[in-house]
């Protein structure tokens, strides 16, 4: 059985269907089809990755077909190829469920280029499939609901925050700005035996005085203008979680009540000699270095050890790039609701763009960058022209162009695609799908690579064995 993705061709067109076979063949396995009356047969019985179908077919036309292969194998992209170039033509191709449409005579390069986005599409709703079986690892999946990914980082995360929920002790999540932390902390609470509300605050642009009256509230007359009694967060979350954002930034003086509230589990209000009893779980998040701001004496080293009673690092965007295709979906859904559209479609140019941005703003740069493109979707399309003013930027925005540095020996063609794949994989965590994708290979030849990489390893191991044993003196 071949390992290349599987193409089935409706053509009946002897000249085409040889012409786009021989395009095809070296990077995909092609299954011919003439009779479109054969379809749900060949479907049935055969794993297909990708449909080619061509508009004009005997018996059954192309576009009758392909509602119903929307419907009973929505799983699998559809490719149309068209006799014409007509913009309406190709908009209602769409709207029936095509993933794509190229226009006769096929150019090759765009042959190859749409079948490649179609395999990475099947690919991803593939492991979204797949991740299923970690989903039901989870006590309380619903819990994650609000987290679109198939990144596996991400679900062993998701247990992890599940075996920490009963816990009584402060957690910590860090990350960079936009990775979720505020959501991993509405999962520890969904995830724990609390009662009480989860109540947030963003603690870092607050000076020492604000901190301690937003935190543990005041007394009526404390200071100029407290005309009553005011509850503090600590408060308000009573039986339940306080979550801390931007606790890097907190001063000195504010750390220091922070660590008695954690100690101790004791505060008093502004103005107030009374000491009250906290009965809550503080949850505290950062996208700063702390080891290093206690090193520069800007963040005290008890106060850390006492956050730490859990830690959580929640990756970047770019070191998850599989999880970006399902975070578009998933964008423009919630942004169809908002602009009252009923259905939105994503051109594959769209994922071609992102996979070669850094997203230095991780999944909430995603979802702005989504609900604007949906804002000016025509037609049901959304547009591409965001996606493409990525790359069109300067400075920190858009990935730099490769530097390649190179020994006194060159590399052989076999070392370099070896540190291609090995560094593919050190971006991606060792997940092949997203690997693949940042090559611009199949995963299948991703997978086949990694294959014939271990056979040469253990050719070598025989090799040097049977050397060492002819060298031996008895």
């Amino acid at each position: 059985m071949s390992t290349q993705p599987s193409v089935l061709l409706i053509e009946d067109d002897a000249i085409a269907l040889r012409v786009m076979t021989a395009i095809l063949r070296n990077s995909y396995h092609v299954v011919p089809l003439s009779d479109p009356r054969e379809l749900t047969q060949m479907l049935n019985n055969n794993h297909i990755d990708v449909v080619l179908l061509d508009l004009n077919l005997p018996h059954i036309s192309g576009e009758s077909l392909l509602p119903m292969l929307a419907h009973d194998h929505p799983e699998v992209p559809v490719i149309v190829v068209t006799g014409t170039g007509d913009a309406t033509v190709a908009v209602r191709l769409v709207k029936q469920g095509a993933f794509d449409y190229l226009v006769k005579p096929v150019d090759p390069k765009a042959l190859q280029a749409a079948v490649s986005r179609a395999v990475q599409y099947r690919t991803a709703n593939q492991e979204m499939v797949d991740q299923g079986t970690l989903r039901e690892t989870l006590n309380k999946p619903e819990v994650f609901a609000k987290f679109a990914t198939v990144s596996r980082t991400m679900y062993r995360i998701f247990q992890y925050v599940e075996a920490v929920g009963h816990s009584a002790n402060p957690a910590i999540i860090t990350g960079e700005t936009g990775t979720g932390k505020e959501l991993i902390a509405h999962a520890i609470h969904a995830s724990s035996t609390r009662t009480g509300p989860f109540v947030a605050c963003n603690i870092g642009g607050l000076d020492d005085n604000l901190f301690t009256d937003t935190l543990f509230g005041h007394k009526r007359g404390s200071y100029t203008g407290a005309a009553t009694d005011r509850a503090g967060l600590v408060e308000k979350a009573a039986k339940g979680t306080l979550f801390l954002d931007e606790v890097g930034d907190l001063s000195i003086a504010s750390q220091v009540k922070l660590l008695r509230l954690l100690q101790e589990g004791e505060y008093s209000a502004v103005g107030s000699d009374q000491v009250e009893h906290a009965d809550i779980r503080v949850v505290a998040a950062t996208s700063l270095d702390l080891e290093t701001r206690i090193t520069d004496g800007r963040f005290r080293r008890d106060l850390y050890f006492r956050l730490c009673g859990h830690r959580i690092h929640l990756p970047p965007l770019r070191e998850r790039p599989e999880d970006i295709p399902v975070l578009i979906a998933h964008f423009a859904e919630q942004s169809a609701r908002t602009f009252g559209l009923k259905q939105i479609k994503i051109p594959p140019a769209v994922l071609d763009l992102v996979l070669t941005y850094p997203f230095p703003g991780n999944v909430r740069e995603l979802q702005a960058l989504v609900h604007d493109s949906v804002s000016r979707a025509r037609l049901g399309t959304v547009s591409v022209e965001p996606y493409r003013r990525l790359n069109a930027q300067t400075g920190t925005i858009g990935l730099p162009p490769p530097v390649l540095s190179f020994p006194a020996r060159l590399p052989t063609i076999e070392e370099a695609t070896d540190q291609l794949v090995n560094e593919s994989l050190r971006r991606t965590t060792n997940n092949q799908a997203a690997a693949a994708r940042l090559l611009n290979i199949t995963r299948q030849a991703m997978s086949q690579r990694l294959k014939n990489r271990k056979l040469r390893h253990e050719a070598r191991q025989v090799a040097d064995d049977g050397h060492h044993s002819a060298d031996r003196v008895y």
